[in-house]
């Protein structure tokens, strides 16, 4: 019995997460008080996706007694701190764009199986969506940056045209 579903829709948790980067990102274009608030609340909530994920791997894994078996390659003994790791791991991989991956690191010892592509497509689209947000998240800084280096140069331009 594959209960994939209940680990599928752990995608829907780094959609919300987009979407509210984007509407961070539009607001920043217009709002300079929204630019501060942007540059903590994107972050928090990336820390927060490890953990709603492995609530539901946890789920799907008290439901479904076959769910480690046939989702990780190195199952045995594997408890919800595994689970936490292996999440850890994704988040990470996702928002340093690979480079995990390239170096050969991890800090999960669990590995995934590519037979379920249910799982394999989720996981597919959470690191995609880690990606994106970290991206919208880094222009937003540059944004924020550039504002305020803006704003400096802009009152030194003023102060030399007084004078």
């Amino acid at each position: 019995m594959d209960l994939g579903i209940i680990f599928f829709s752990f995608a829907l948790f780094p959609v919300l997460i987009f979407m509210y980067s984007l509407h961070n990102l539009r607001r920043c274009l217009h709002d300079a008080n929204a630019r501060r608030r942007a540059a903590f609340s994107t972050p928090a909530l990336l820390m927060l996706s490890p953990l709603v994920i492995t609530g539901f791997m946890a789920a799907e894994a008290s439901l479904d007694p076959e769910f480690m078996a046939r989702t990780f390659v190195n199952p045995d003994g594997k408890g919800t701190v595994d689970l936490y790791m292996f999440a850890l791991d994704q988040t990470l991989k996702g928002t340093l764009f690979d480079a995990m991956e390239t170096f050969n690191i991890s800090v999960s010892s669990l590995e995934h199986k590519c037979d379920s592509v249910l799982f394999c497509t989720a996981l597919l689209l959470y690191r995609a969506s880690m990606g994106t947000v970290i991206s919208i998240f880094l222009l937003t800084l540059i944004m924020r940056t550039q504002s305020w280096f803006g704003g400096r140069l802009g009152s030194s331009k003023d102060a030399d045209a007084a004078s």
